[in-house]
């Protein structure tokens, strides 16, 4: 027997069937997919005001070579060009002094001897144009690093990362944040592929910042009989730099070491919230340190965000992907003194997680629209907090410190479901 319903009774099931089928639809759909619209909003509006401050900054640069700021351009890169040109001229005691002779300028140098040896070819050429080609040599090193990391639009990706603000500063300042960045993009595709000297060899050469190699060094130890190849490239290439720079340059190290003794005076307050993202300092006040109580607070976080992510590590050693990104991220909460510009290396871990886990990529592209959106506004409201109440708080080490935890917490949960399955399907297969 067929039922035949009236028109008027068709008509109103069609119309309440729809919505049902939208909500299965929608059910079906992946949470990126239906939030994805709000995600691109927001990383377009960043995208917008990071392009409006380059775009300001170079109107400012280009007629006078200083930015509203009154930083001349390029002006971490001047200390790394200044300590080469002594360098070639046999003064090497000169590197670490607190003033630059004349003719010469830049923030202190504060890289072991060896680093300047790298930049030998450029004393030749004036500051600003070695400055320019070292901004051509850097986006040239993060186009590699992409492409290393597998993005399939490795060229966008070069292009999308102009815009973020530790990519900016790391040109704006000339800095080697994007020489790190390529350097650990290749550590990691050596590893993928098996060549763990490789590896270690080429994020040896990373011991001119070695508070970034922290991570690498819990990992690696973690998996010692894996990982013994590795640090043996490691060794290799860092020790070689140190021990044959010790031979050559006794004196600079000597410097070194007593200018390092007076780092914690140097960076005790910062004196630029714009970049300078001290981990340690959450909250600033308008003088030449922190609040007993504060820094302790300060510290006693990041360590206990630092440990946790210590366990990450040690918990996924052997998921490559994951423990790699939790690397690189202890390596960053490690450093004492963090600022912007080498939040870049965060694209490494992001990256990572992305392509690990694509189940969870709305977590991962909020979390970055959140850094992204922090590193802008942050630095204003810092400065707001401080001329109207004389201390502010510093919300970019907090954001990213809650981040990095939540991002562990979340993978170690993938990892287990992941884990589960297996077993499942193990037991299953054995029972059938």
């Amino acid at each position: 027997m067929v039922f035949r319903h009236p028109p008027g009774m068709v008509a109103m099931m069609d119309t309440e069937a729809e919505p049902m089928s939208s909500r299965a639809r929608r059910d079906q759909q992946n949470p990126l997919e239906r939030h994805g619209k709000l995600l691109v909003v927001a990383l377009a509006v960043a995208g917008i005001i990071a392009l409006i401050v380059w775009i300001l900054w170079f109107i400012a640069v280009i007629p006078s070579g200083v930015d509203q700021s009154g930083t001349p351009v390029g002006w971490d890169f001047r200390a790394f060009h200044s300590a080469a040109t002594l360098l070639s001229r046999g003064e090497t005691t000169a590197m670490y002094d607190s003033t630059w002779p004349v003719g010469l300028d830049g923030p202190p140098f504060v890289n072991p001897p060896f680093t300047a040896v790298f930049f030998l070819p450029f004393v030749a050429m004036g500051v600003v144009p070695a400055w320019v080609l070292w901004t051509v040599i850097s986006v040239f090193a993060m186009a590699i690093g992409f492409r290393a990391l597998d993005v399939p639009s490795w060229p966008l990706a070069t292009g999308a990362a102009l815009l973020t603000v530790p990519v900016f500063f790391a040109l704006r300042l000339g800095q080697t944040s994007l020489i790190v960045f390529m350097l650990m993009s290749l550590g990691y595709a050596a590893l993928r592929s098996g060549r763990f000297r490789a590896a270690g060899a080429v994020l040896g050469l990373v011991v001119f910042k070695p508070q970034l190699l922290v991570g690498f060094v819990f990992w690696w130890l973690s998996r010692w009989r894996t990982m013994r190849p590795a640090i043996v490239g490691a060794f290799a290439t860092g020790g070689a730099l140190i021990a044959v720079s010790l031979i050559l340059l006794p004196l600079a190290w000597v410097g070194f070491f007593e200018a390092a003794s007076k780092l914690p005076e140097l960076y005790a307050f910062g004196d630029s919230p714009y970049y300078e993202f001290a981990m340690w300092n959450m909250v600033v006040t308008d003088g030449p340190a922190n609040p007993t109580f504060i820094s302790a607070l300060s510290v006693a976080l990041t360590i206990g965000a630092g440990l946790a992510l210590v366990w990450f590590v040690r918990r996924v050693r052997d998921d490559l992907p994951l423990a790699y990104a939790g690397a690189v991220v202890v390596g960053l909460i490690a450093a004492a003194h963090l600022v912007v510009h080498d939040w870049t290396l965060l694209l490494i871990a992001g990256v990572l997680v992305w392509q690990r886990l694509p189940q969870h990529r709305l977590a991962w592209a909020s979390m970055g629209v959140a850094l992204l959106l922090t590193t802008i506004f942050s630095p204003f409201l810092l400065l707001y907090q401080l001329e109207a109440f004389g201390a502010g708080f510093n919300a970019a080490p907090a954001v990213l410190l809650i981040c990095a935890v939540a991002a562990a917490v979340i993978a170690v949960g993938a990892v287990d479901v992941e884990r589960r399955e297996t077993a499942d399907r193990a037991v299953g297969a054995q029972t059938s």
